[in-house]
Formats: structure tokens, sequence, C-alpha cells
């Protein structure tokens, strides 16, 4: 789990800074192991309490602002060297500055995003992309890796797309985005080995008649069955069968590069990141197989 939580920091504040901090301290590796539970933890006792109490009992129970503090504790410092090397011009700030100038990590993300933040601020985005990493991404990221090792044929095509996009257009936004083969891969890894077998869990909150006249009582947990979906032959060709580039022959390579069948593109057929308008998603897993 400790070189778990390195490689996260890697993503978020760069290899030199996160070798520093992460390989050497142990209580940022402790911040960074133990956050999610923690998190997860509390959510679930706060679930006992009546949503009015939410608030009160909250500030009673997480441990939030000590994260924060203890996460400060290291990072502040870097974030104002970061800002002072911006300032200095040492390091691009922005997507499209010259690679070779520009600090490519979730800390700069950030300050390009919003250079008005302060430490605090960052911090909890931070520990926030963590949280999600920590037992989504890391899943994901290592089933690709998983299945590039069983089927190497498709290491090459994959290394020869970012290479040649990569050098047209650098490390952006754009150039993720137009990485098909890439989305493809993982998009199919994660059809067949998702991170679970279920999604969308939703609690009643009321009694629910549906059209058939099924009765939903109060308080009933309800999940979708993704797998079943994902696996669904009347939906996918070959449903239990591994091809990786699957998806690419249906995507537009045109301006409208965010289409359907893209891995962040949610729909019914596709539920990799929830359905709705609590569906989740991120460029994490996708940026860690490209920058390898």
């Amino acid at each position: 789990m400790a070189s778990t939580s390195v490689c996260r920091s890697t993503a978020c504040i760069g290899p030199t800074l996160s070798t520093y901090i992460s390989g050497r301290d142990p209580d940022w590796i402790d911040l960074n192991v133990h956050c999610p539970s923690d998190i997860i933890r509390e959510a679930a006792i706060l679930e006992f309490f009546p949503r009015f109490m939410f608030s009160l009992v909250s500030k009673c129970l997480s441990n939030a602002a000590a994260r924060v503090r203890r996460g400060t504790k290291h990072l502040d410092l870097v974030i104002k060297e970061r800002r002072k090397r911006i300032a200095e011009g040492l390091i691009g700030n922005g997507w499209y500055d010259i690679p070779s100038v520009r600090q490519n990590d979730y800390l700069q993300w950030i300050q390009d995003d919003r250079s008005d933040y302060d430490a605090s601020h960052i911090i909890q985005r931070i520990l926030s992309i963590n949280f999600v990493i920590n037992s989504t991404t890391a899943s994901v990221f290592t089933q690709a890796l998983y299945n590039l090792a069983a089927n190497q044929e498709y290491i090459q095509p994959l290394r020869e797309e970012v290479e040649a996009i990569v050098y047209q257009e650098g490390w952006t936004k754009d150039a993720f985005a137009r990485m098909l083969k890439v989305d493809s891969f993982l998009k199919e890894t994660m059809r067949l080995e998702g991170v679970s077998s279920t999604t969308i869990m939703r609690k009643a909150m009321k009694d629910f008649t549906l059209s058939d006249g099924t009765v939903i009582p109060t308080g009933t947990l309800l999940v979708v069955a993704m797998e079943r979906i994902h696996r669904d032959a009347t939906i996918y060709d070959n449903p239990e069968g591994f091809e990786p580039f699957r998806f690419t022959g249906v995507q537009d390579t045109g301006e409208n590069i965010y289409v359907k069948q893209k891995m962040m593109a949610i729909n019914r057929n596709w539920l990799g990141f929830g359905y709705g308008k609590h569906a989740w998603c991120e460029y994490s897993c996708k940026l860690k197989l490209e920058s390898n």
C-alpha cells in the first residue's frame, strides 16, 4: 500500500518532490494510505443519523480538518515554491505552454484551473483525488497492465499512438482525448474487469411504486448489475472476449472527439463511471498508462 501511495503522489506533485516527501516521510504515506478508509468509515457512521443532524455530527465525527493540517505540513512549502517558479517564468503555466518547461502533474493542473486557491483548498483536492485513485483507478490500471502483459501484441500499437500524438501536441488535454487506442484498451479492461460487479447504488428515501406495480419500501438499497450489462451479447459482440480496440472503429476523430463510445462518456450500455448526475470520471488511470 505504501508503494501505491508513492505512485499516487507522483501523479499529484511530480516525481522529484513526491520522492522527497512520500518516499522519506512515513506521516505523508500514512495520511494517503488511511485517508480513503477513514472517509468511508466516517460516511458509513454518518448514515445512522437523520439528515438534519449531519452538519452537527460531521463536526464531531470527521477528521477532515486534521487531515488537511497534516497535508499542509508537507505540501505548503511545495505549493509556495511551485507558484514562485511560475511567477519567475521557470515553469510554464497552462496546458499549451512549451511541454519542456511545464510541470505536468495534478498540482499544476489545480494551479492552471484555480490559481486563487490557497494551500488548504489545494490539499483538499489532492486528498480527494487520492481517495478516488486508491480504490478505483489503481485497480483498473493494475488490471490493464495484466492484460497488456498477457496480450503483448498490443504494446507496439499503443506505444506508436502515444508517441505520435505526444510528438505533435505534447502532453495536453486534447492529446489525451485523441489517444483512441489507449482509451479503448482501458475501457475494454473496465468492461470485463471493473472495480465492482454492481454500480449506481441508491437508497429509497420514500415508498416508490414502479410502473409494473413493484413497491420499493423506504430505506431499500438498490444497485444496477453492471457486469450483466457489460457482458450482454445483445449489446456487445463476443462479450466474453477481450478485444482491446473494440471501441476505436466507431469514434469520431474530428472536432467532436467526446462521443458516446469513449471511456468517459457514460450511457445506458456503459456504466463504468455510473450513470446520471452522480456519475464520475477522471483522467488518472489513462494518464498513468500514457506516461509509462
